[in-house]
């Protein structure tokens, strides 16, 4: 069995008195999609952020890919987070936006502009590509955060 992508360990985040997450363990495995549901102040956001390097945590450890997280090092091209409310430049043409997205997280232009055009089909917005992403409608906007998220995957 391989190590899994990301996993806490017993991790808690707190802001003074507020336990923001207390003695949170995961595993996710290489490759999977997971998301995380609960009530507000549950704290999801936390958790992501704990997972993409941007907190740290008070207890515990978070690994990426078996190594732990070190502060000012956050795991660049390795972990890809969707807030929920993210977006992208409406002035830009959706193909670019990913294009620009996958350099930014090391990709070379070939790679970048291969990965978009996957990430496009797999989302089904392949057809979209050239259309700036102000004409797109609520859902479509997601889809293509979503392929944001797998610009850099096999």
């Amino acid at each position: 069995m391989s190590d899994p992508a990301v996993e806490l360990r017993a991790v808690t985040k707190r802001y003074g008195r507020v336990e923001a997450v207390k003695s949170l363990s995961l595993q996710v495995p290489e490759g999977a999609l997971f998301g995380l549901i609960g009530p507000n102040g549950a704290g999801k956001t936390t958790t992501f952020g704990l997972l993409s390097g941007f907190i740290r945590p008070t207890e515990g450890e978070v690994l990426v890919r078996g190594e732990r997280l070190s502060p000012g090092r956050p795991p660049v091209g390795q972990v890809l987070a969707l807030p929920q409310d993210a977006s992208l430049p409406g002035h830009r043409d959706v193909r670019g936006c990913l294009v620009q997205l996958g350099r930014l997280g090391g990709l070379t232009r070939d790679a970048a502009e291969a990965g978009a055009a996957s990430a496009l089909d797999r989302v089904g917005l392949g057809e979209l590509q050239d259309r700036k992403v102000g004409q797109l409608s609520h859902g479509q906007r997601r889809r293509v955060g979503i392929a944001s998220t797998l610009v850099g995957g096999d």
